[in-house]
């Protein structure tokens, strides 16, 4: 879901910043605050990033491991390189 809206960013900063935006702004006052307030915000795209960055080492090796046969062997290679790129 942070990978989405990495790619919406930019369409989620055109949406507060237009018209329609007041549309939504009286539906639910601490949701709307809470997203007018983080999608321009730097810093919360910042730990987006470091957060997505962090988790697709261990989703690839998820990903990697998730068949039927033996993978154990593939678990401690990818250990050994993920602890690496970490």
């Amino acid at each position: 879901m942070l990978k989405r809206f990495k790619v919406i960013k930019r369409n989620l900063q055109d949406l507060i910043l237009s018209d329609r935006w007041n549309m939504y702004r009286y539906d639910d006052v601490r949701q709307v605050q809470f997203v007018k307030e983080k999608v321009p915000d730097d810093l919360w795209w910042g730990k987006i990033n470091y957060f997505i960055t962090f988790t697709d080492l261990i989703c690839d090796m998820i990903r990697v491991t998730n068949t039927d046969t033996p993978s154990l062997h593939l678990v401690y290679d990818m250990w050994d390189t993920m602890i690496e790129k970490v």
